[in-house]
């Protein structure tokens, strides 16, 4: 469940990439209140979904470490703190670091950095290492499309993107809900 949960996320990184795009080449026909205030709460939820991701990388490792026999647990170990420590941890570090630099009005408000964070959550370690794969001579590929993160989304990239993109602003509608609903509880207190 933990690895479904952070595919979803993952996934997320990327429809919120694919959302910044979007919003900084239609800030610049449009100037709407409503688009500001959809980019403000989303990179609100994305920093958010942040915090979420480093706990389930943490409580994911915990449990296959908990609960692996004495092989598995020392290849765990290797993986965690061993010679290439930094290919583990370096990328979800890094997207944890982008997500809270998100906090800060400045960060938010940069469109190169924006665009640089866009460009880190698509193009992930995974991606590299799968394209360096594809154009190597001895690989033949079954399909000339990269694998889907997850098996909910349809075999069409682009009705791929839009399903994540719509599926980031469901959560964000959401996540507004209940922050409404806590400020509104604060303030009858």
């Amino acid at each position: 469940m933990i690895f479904e949960l952070k595919l979803l996320i993952t996934d997320l990184f990327f429809a919120f990439s694919i959302f910044t795009i979007l919003f900084l080449i239609l800030s610049i026909f449009i100037k709407n209140d409503f688009l500001r205030k959809l980019d403000q709460e989303t990179t609100y939820f994305i920093s958010f979904i942040g915090l979420v991701y480093l706990l389930l990388l943490f409580i994911g490792k915990l449990i296959e470490f908990n609960t692996a026999n004495d092989g598995n647990r020392l290849f765990v170990e290797e993986e965690l703190f061993g010679k290439y420590w930094y290919i583990f941890w370096f990328e979800p570090l890094i997207w944890v670091l982008m997500t809270q630099l998100l906090w800060i009005k400045k960060v938010r408000k940069n469109v190169f950095i924006r665009l640089f964070f866009s460009a880190l959550f698509i193009v992930t370690i995974e991606h590299i290492i799968d394209i360096a794969v594809f154009f190597t001579n001895d690989y033949l590929p079954s399909s000339w499309r990269i694998k889907s993160s997850t098996f909910i989304y349809p075999s069409n990239l682009f009705l791929e993107i839009l399903v994540k993109v719509v599926l980031l602003l469901f959560f964000v509608g959401i996540y507004f809900l209940i922050n409404r609903l806590i400020k509104k509880s604060k303030a009858a207190v």
